[in-house]
C-alpha cells in the first residue's frame, strides 16, 4: 500500500508540475488549465489531494488563487512546510495582496503569513513577507501523508521515534495508579481516541490529552510514554532542550513557538495524532519567581509563558516528565489532564522487576535482592546490563555473588540504595492490563 500510495504521488505532482511549468512559461492559458486540472481531478478522483482541495472549495477559487494554492502545494511536496518563494511571476499582484492581507485565502484561513522574527527587526532587512498553508490546509490535503511530507523538517527541535522502532517492554505498576495508566491507554488506542476527541468537540473543551508523569529518577516515566506510542501505534516525538535554547536573543522563544506549530502540522495531517514529550521537564514546569532579577530569569519566564499558552490552545497529545513532586507551577498543573506520580515500589514490586530482568535468579536470590537493596527499576536494569555484558565476554552469567557485588556497586551511598521503584511500581504488569 505504501509503495503505491508514493507511486500515485510522484505521478501525480510530476503532471502537476508539468501543468504548472507550462502555464508559467506562458505557453497555455488557465482555461486549459483548467481542462487538465479536471484530467488529473478524474484520473486520480480518490486522491487525498484532490479529495481535500475538492473541501477546501479550489473550485471558488480565482485564477490566481488557484495558481498560488497548486504552486504552495508543490512546494510543501518538494520541501516540506516551508514559505513559497513565488519569485516574479505573473500572478505576482495576487501573491502581493495576500501578503497585504487582502485575498480570500487569507479570509478563509487557507494560508497565513509566515512569522518573521520580531524580536530581531534587524534580522529582517531585505526580507520579503512570505506566506506558508496554515496546519488546518495542509491536515485537509495532505491527511495520512505523514511519509510524503518531509518529518524531519517540519519536526525541528525534536528527536523523531517511529512507533515501528520502539520495543515492547514489560512494565508494572501499583494497584493505585493502576486505573489512571489503563485509562489513558485506552483513551490513545487507535479504536477510541478520535471518538473521545469529538466528544470533547462536541462539549467545547479542550481537545488535547495533556499528561504530567513525575517522580524520583529511574522510576519508567519515559519508558512508560514510549510504551504508550508503541502500543497505540503513534510516533513520539521528544523536544530537545538543547536544540530549543539559543545564545542569541529572542531565538529560544521563536524555536519554542516553532517545536509546537510544526507538531500542529503533523497532528493535521497523521491518521495517529503524535506523542509530544517534553522530557525532564523541570526547568520549565517548576514554580516562577515572584521577582525577576536576571536576563535568563525573564527568558525562562517568557518560555513558561509561551508554554501556557501553547497548552491552552493545544490539539493532540502532549506529555511531560520531571523528578520534581512539590515544585510544579500551578498554572501547569490546570493545564495537564493526567497526572501519575511514579510512587516507590514495595518488595513485591521489587521481586517482579528482578524476576522480569534476570529470569535466571532463583526465589530465594529474588527474595534476598528484593528485601536488601530499594532499588528502582533503572537501578535494576543496570545491574541485569551489567551481566548480559558479563555473558558476552565471559560466555556464561555471573555468580550471585557478583550480582550483589554490582548491587553495592550500584548502591554507593545510602541515598542511592533507597531510590524509588520502577514505573509507578508493579503489581501488574502493561500487558496483563491490556488483555
Amino acid at each position: 500500500m505504501a509503495i503505491r500510495l508514493q507511486d500515485t504521488t510522484e505521478r501525480f505532482f510530476n503532471e502537476l508540475r508539468r501543468i504548472l511549468d507550462i502555464y508559467l512559461d506562458g505557453e497555455i492559458t488557465m482555461f486549459s488549465v483548467d481542462d487538465r486540472l479536471r484530467e488529473l481531478e478524474t484520473e486520480y478522483s480518490q486522491f487525498q489531494v484532490i479529495v481535500g482541495l475538492n473541501k477546501i472549495g479550489f473550485n471558488t477559487f480565482t485564477e490566481q488563487e488557484q495558481i498560488c494554492m497548486l504552486l504552495m502545494l508543490q512546494n510543501v511536496y518538494l520541501n516540506g512546510i516551508t514559505p513559497t518563494d513565488f519569485g516574479n511571476y505573473s500572478y505576482s499582484d495576487e501573491y502581493k495582496k495576500i501578503c497585504e492581507g487582502k485575498n480570500s485565502l487569507l479570509d478563509r484561513g487557507l494560508v497565513r503569513l509566515a512569522a518573521q522574527d520580531t524580536a530581531n527587526p534587524e534580522r529582517n532587512a531585505g526580507r520579503k513577507e512570505q506566506i506558508i498553508l496554515t496546519p488546518d490546509t495542509c491536515g485537509k490535503i495532505f491527511y495520512g501523508m505523514k511519509n510524503i511530507i518531509s518529518y524531519e523538517k517540519v519536526a525541528k527541535h525534536t528527536e523523531v521515534i517511529k512507533a515501528s522502532t520502539i520495543d515492547v517492554k514489560e512494565l508494572y505498576f501499583e494497584n493505585d495508579n493502576l486505573n489512571d495508566i489503563e485509562k489513558l491507554y485506552k483513551i490513545i488506542s487507535a479504536d477510541n481516541y478520535k471518538n473521545v476527541i469529538d466528544r470533547l468537540k462536541a462539549m467545547k473543551r479542550r481537545t488535547s490529552i495533556s499528561c504530567l508523569f513525575y517522580g524520583s529518577p529511574g522510576t519508567g516515566k519515559t519508558e512508560l510514554a514510549k510504551q504508550l506510542a508503541r502500543e497505540s501505534g503513534r510516533d513520539i516525538l521528544i523536544a530537545d532542550v538543547s536544540k530549543l535554547h539559543s545564545s542569541f536573543t529572542g531565538d529560544t522563544e521563536k524555536n519554542y513557538r516553532e517545536l509546537f506549530l510544526g507538531y500542529r502540522y503533523l497532528e493535521k495531517i497523521s491518521e495517529n495524532a503524535p506523542i509530544l514529550l517534553f522530557n525532564e521537564a523541570d526547568g520549565i514546569i517548576s514554580k516562577r519567581g515572584d521577582v525577576i532579577r536576571q536576563a535568563i530569569d525573564k527568558i525562562a519566564n517568557r518560555i513558561q509563558n509561551i508554554l501556557l499558552q501553547e497548552l491552552e490552545d493545544f490539539e493532540g497529545i502532549f506529555i511531560a516528565t520531571t523528578n520534581l513532586t512539590q515544585n510544579i507551577d500551578s498554572a501547569f498543573e490546570r493545564r495537564l489532564l493526567f497526572k501519575i506520580e511514579f510512587k516507590k515500589p514495595g518488595v513485591e514490586v521489587r521481586k517482579k522487576i528482578w524476576k522480569n530482568m534476570i529470569p535466571w535468579l532463583d526465589n530465594y536470590q529474588i527474595y534476598s535482592l528484593s528485601t536488601q537493596y530499594k532499588f528502582s527499576g533503572g537501578q535494576i536494569e543496570n545491574i541485569a546490563t551489567r551481566q548480559e555484558i558479563d555473558y558476552v565476554i565471559d560466555g556464561a552469567f555471573p555468580s550471585f555473588a557478583k550480582i550483589l557485588e554490582y548491587c553495592n556497586l550500584e548502591a554507593f551511598n545510602k541515598q542511592s540504595s533507597n531510590t524509588v521503584g520502577y514505573m509507578s511500581g508493579c503489581s501488574m504488569s502493561v500487558n496483563e492490563t491490556l488483555h
